[in-house]
C-alpha cells in the first residue's frame, strides 16, 4: 500500500515552507480523577537517601533527602511521564546533613535541617542557586507568617526575619526546655501553637500543645500548655481551626479564642504528614474537609510507608498536583479542583442560567464575574458549594465565561442565542443581570474551554492573546492562516516573542508568565513571523505547565533574531509538550538556538524543521540544547555555530533523543547531541523513517494515527494534515 501526497505550495521562498489545509484535531486527555495517584518519584533504596519534603516551581519539583541532598526534578510533563529516576535530575546541591525539609517562598527554597537554614535561590528553577546559610538550630520543622520564619527544633523556637528573603535574620531565640523535642509549629495571628514532647527520669513521654505570645517576635512568651495523648508532628492553620495530624489521627482544634483553642474532634489518619489543597486537607491515605465543628472524609487512596524515625513527613502543593514525601518516594496525586456547572449549555436571551459549583473554601465568598466584568459577590455553604442564577435578557448573542473567584477560581461557558425569552427562574439562589455593556465572546469566539476553545483568526486575535496573560492557561484554536507579514496590515516587527514573552531580556532564562494553555493550530500556519529581541524569542516565548500543549502548527517563513539565549522557530523555551507541528525560515541567536525550539524541557514527537539556524553555544536544526525527549521528528536546517554544534540537537543532557534524524547534506554538520545523520536522498526515502516506527498514511505496521506522509524521492516527510489531497494505492 502507497499513499501519495499532494500539497498546496505558499508564497515561501523555500520548499519545506508550505501552508496547508487542515485535518483533524488531536484527542483530549481523559479527565482525570481526583486524588489519584498520577506519578512517583522513587530514589535507590538507601538509609539516608529518605525523602524528606518537596516543594513545586514552575513545572520543577525540589526533593529533600534525610542525608541532605536537595534534588530537581523536571515535572513538567506530568502525568505523561509515570516514573523518575536519579539520573533523571539535572541539578544536585549539598545541604546540611539530616535533612529535614524545605520551604519555598516565592522565587526562594528555605532548605532546613541538622545545621539550620541554607537559602536557595529558584528564579531560574532549573538551576537552583546555593546563597547562604545559618547554623542556630537542628530544624525539625519551618513554617513562613508574614515576614518571618518560624524554626522549631531541638529544645527551641528561632524566629527570622525575612525582609529580605534572599537573607533571613535572627530576631530571637526561645527556649523551651532542656531535651525538649520541638516537633511542628503554626501561627495564627499574634499567636503559635507548637507541638512539643520530653522523657522524664521515669522515661515517660510528655507530649505537648503549646500556646505562645507572638506579638513581639522579638520576645515570646508561652501563654498555656496543653498535655496531648499523642506525639503532633503536623499544625496547620485553616481559617480559625488548627488541623493537628499525629501518626494515627487527624485532630481539630477551635481557635475562635486564640490563646485557650478547643478540640472539637478528630479522625483516624495522619501519617505524619498533612497539606492544604484549597480547602481540603491531604493526610498520608485520607483527604478531609473541616466545617465549622468536623471533619468529612472527602477522598482516600493507598498510602505508602510513613517513616518511623520521629521526623515529619514533608509534603507540597501545585496547580493540578499534590506531592507526599514517603519512605523510599514522593507520590504525585492528581488535585481536586473547583468546577462550575451551568444548568444548560446554551439557551435563548431571557433564560435564567444556574451555576452551581463545589469545592471552594467552605462558608467563605466568591466573586463572580462574566467575560471579566466583576458582578457582584456570593457566599459558600458549610461544604463549600454555591448557587447562583444569571438573567440573561439584556446580554447579547455569542459565548460568555462566568467565573467565581474565591480562594481559587472556576469558570463555566454558556451561550446566549438568538429567539424569544425561553422561561422563567427555576431556582433559588441570588440573581445577577449580565449587563449589555459586557461583551460577548473574546477573539473571534469561543469561551477558552476545551469543548469550546477561543478562537484564532486575524493578526489582532494573535496580538491580543499574547497581550492578556490571564487568558495563557485556556484552550485556542486557529482557525485561519495568518501572515504577520511587517508589511502588511496587522502585521510588525516583534521586539518580544508574540506569546508569553520574556519579561527581563538582562535575565538569563525566562521571567514571566508561561503559557500553560493548549494551543491548536488545527493544521494552520503561522507565515512571516519578524521578532528581532533579546531572549526567549519565538512565537511562544516559553511553553510551560502540567497541561500546556502546542499542536498541529505550522511557523513558516519566520525571521528570529535574537541577541541573547533561548531562541527558536515556535518557542524559546519548551517545558510543556509540542506535537505534529514545524518551523521553518531563519533563526539565529547566542545560547541555546534551535530551528523549533531554543530550549527542550518538555516532549517533542512528530515536529519538524527547516531553513537555517545560526548561533554561539548550543546550536541545533531543530532544538539548541535538549534537557528530555525529542521522538520521531528530522531537521533539514543549515546549521553553524562556535560550540556544541550539532545537525539536530547542539547539547543534551540527562535527556532521550528517539526515532529521530537530520539531513547531513544539508545541515554540513555530522554530529549531533542526539539522533541519526542521514544523506538527502536517504531523508527522502520513505524506509528510513518507517523502519525506525514512523506512522505513515496507508500503511498499518507502524500503527493507524496515519502521522506522516511522503513524496517519495521529492520531498521529505510532512505532516498528513498538510496534505489537501491523499490517494492511497492498495
Amino acid at each position: 500500500m502507497q499513499a501519495e501526497c499532494r500539497f498546496r505550495a505558499c508564497a515561501v521562498p523555500i520548499v519545506l515552507s508550505l501552508i496547508l489545509v487542515s485535518a483533524a484535531t488531536a484527542t483530549e486527555a481523559a479527565e482525570r480523577q481526583a486524588y489519584e495517584p498520577a506519578a512517583e518519584i522513587v530514589l535507590p533504596p538507601s538509609d539516608v537517601n529518605v525523602p524528606r519534603a518537596v516543594e513545586e516551581k514552575d513545572g520543577y519539583a525540589y526533593l529533600l533527602t534525610r542525608e541532605g541532598t536537595l534534588y530537581t526534578y523536571d515535572i513538567s510533563d506530568l502525568p505523561l511521564r509515570t516514573s523518575f529516576a536519579t539520573y533523571d535530575t539535572p541539578v544536585r546541591k549539598q545541604t546540611a546533613y539530616n535533612g529535614n525539609g524545605v520551604l519555598r517562598c516565592g522565587d526562594y527554597l528555605y532548605a532546613f535541617g541538622g545545621s539550620g537554614i541554607q537559602t536557595i535561590d529558584v528564579r531560574n528553577p532549573s538551576m537552583p542557586a546555593l546563597l547562604g546559610s545559618s547554623s542556630e538550630l537542628n530544624i525539625y520543622n519551618l513554617v513562613r507568617h508574614e515576614d518571618y520564619l518560624i524554626a522549631a527544633g531541638a529544645e527551641r523556637l528561632v524566629v527570622y526575619s525575612i525582609a529580605e528573603p534572599s537573607n533571613p535574620a535572627l530576631l530571637s531565640d526561645f527556649n523551651l526546655g532542656q531535651e525538649v523535642l520541638v516537633w511542628s509549629v503554626a501561627a495564627y495571628g499574634r499567636t503559635l501553637y507548637v507541638c512539643h514532647w520530653w522523657s522524664d527520669w521515669q522515661d515517660t513521654c510528655v507530649n505537648t500543645l503549646s500556646v505562645i505570645d507572638f506579638s513581639d517576635p522579638a520576645h515570646l512568651a508561652v501563654l498555656k500548655a496543653i498535655r496531648r495523648d499523642d506525639q503532633a508532628y503536623h499544625l496547620r492553620v485553616i481559617g480559625d481551626r488548627l488541623l493537628e495530624c499525629t501518626s494515627n489521627q487527624v485532630g481539630l482544634w477551635d481557635l475562635t479564642a486564640p490563646a485557650d483553642p478547643v478540640l472539637l474532634t478528630s479522625q483516624q489518619g495522619g501519617g505524619r504528614v498533612a497539606t492544604l489543597d484549597g480547602p481540603n486537607i491531604v493526610t498520608n491515605g485520607t483527604v478531609f474537609r473541616p466545617d465549622a465543628n468536623d471533619l468529612h472524609v472527602v477522598a482516600t487512596f493507598a498510602a505508602g510507608g510513613s517513616q518511623q524515625d520521629g521526623f515529619p513527613h514533608g509534603s507540597g502543593v501545585s496547580e493540578s498536583f499534590v506531592f507526599l514525601a514517603q519512605t523510599q518516594r514522593i507520590l504525585v496525586l492528581n488535585a481536586m479542583r473547583p468546577v462550575l456547572t451551568a444548568n444548560h449549555a446554551s439557551g435563548s436571551r431571557g433564560s435564567f442560567f444556574s451555576i452551581t459549583g463545589a469545592d471552594f473554601a467552605p462558608c467563605s465568598t466568591a466573586t463572580i464575574t462574566v467575560n471579566g466584568s466583576t458582578l457582584g459577590e456570593v457566599a459558600t455553604d458549610s461544604a463549600g458549594r454555591l448557587l447562583f442564577l444569571l438573567q440573561t435578557e439584556q446580554a447579547d448573542e455569542g459565548s460568555y465565561v462566568v467565573t467565581a473567584i474565591a480562594d481559587r477560581s472556576a469558570s463555566a461557558g454558556f451561550t446566549i442565542a438568538s429567539g424569544e425569552p425561553a422561561h422563567a427562574q427555576e431556582d433559588d439562589g441570588p440573581v445577577f443581570e449580565v449587563p449589555p455593556q459586557i461583551a460577548y465572546g473574546k477573539y473571534s469566539g469561543g469561551n477558552g474551554m476545551a469543548a469550546d476553545p477561543y478562537q484564532i483568526a486575524t493578526p489582532a486575535d494573535l496580538i491580543a492573546l499574547g497581550e492578556t496573560p490571564e487568558d495563557y492557561d485556556k484552550h485556542f484554536v486557529l482557525t485561519a492562516d495568518i501572515d504577520l507579514d511587517p508589511n502588511l496590515p496587522g502585521g510588525r516587527v516583534f521586539d518580544k516573542s508574540v506569546i508569553a514573552p520574556d519579561a527581563d531580556d538582562a535575565n538569563g532564562g525566562h521571567d514571566g508568565i508561561p503559557f500553560s494553555g493548549v494551543f491548536d493550530g488545527d493544521g494552520h500556519a503561522i507565515l512571516h513571523l519578524t521578532v528581532t529581541g533579546g531572549s526567549s524569542l519565538g512565537l511562544f516565548g516559553r511553553v510551560a505547565g502540567h497541561w500546556a500543549e502546542v499542536r498541529n502548527l505550522g511557523m513558516a517563513d519566520v525571521y528570529i533574531t535574537g541577541s541573547s539565549d533561548f531562541v527558536g522557530g515556535l518557542a524559546g523555551h519548551n517545558d510543556g509538550r509540542i506535537a505534529a507541528s514545524y518551523s521553518s525560515g531563519s533563526v539565529s541567536g547566542t545560547f541555546s538556538v534551535g530551528g523549533l525550539v531554543g530550549r527542550n524541557s518538555g516532549s517533542i514527537a512528530n515536529c519538524y524543521s527547516a531553513g537555517s539556524v545560526t548561533g554561539d553555544w548550543g546550536v541545533g536544526g531543530l532544538v539548541g540544547q535538549n534537557a528530555y525527549s525529542i521522538a520521531t521528528s528530522y531537521s533539514s536546517v543549515t546549521v553553524s555555530g562556535t560550540e556544541c554544534v550539532g545537525g539536530l540537537a547542539g547539547y543534551q543532557r540527562s535527556s532521550r533523543i528517539l526515532s529521530s534524524f537530520w539531513d547531513t547534506q544539508i545541515s554540513g554538520q555530522a554530529s549531533s547531541a542526539g539522533g541519526v545523520g542521514k544523506t538527502t536522498t536517504e531523508m527522502q526515502t520513505a524506509s528510513t523513517f518507517s523502519d525506525a516506527g514512523w506512522d505513515f498514511v496507508g500503511e498499518t505496521e507502524n500503527g493507524t494515527d496515519d502521522i506522516w506522509c511522503i513524496l517519495e524521492g521529492q520531498d521529505y516527510p510532512r505532516l498528513w494534515w498538510e496534505a489537501t489531497e491523499l490517494t492511497i494505492d492498495d
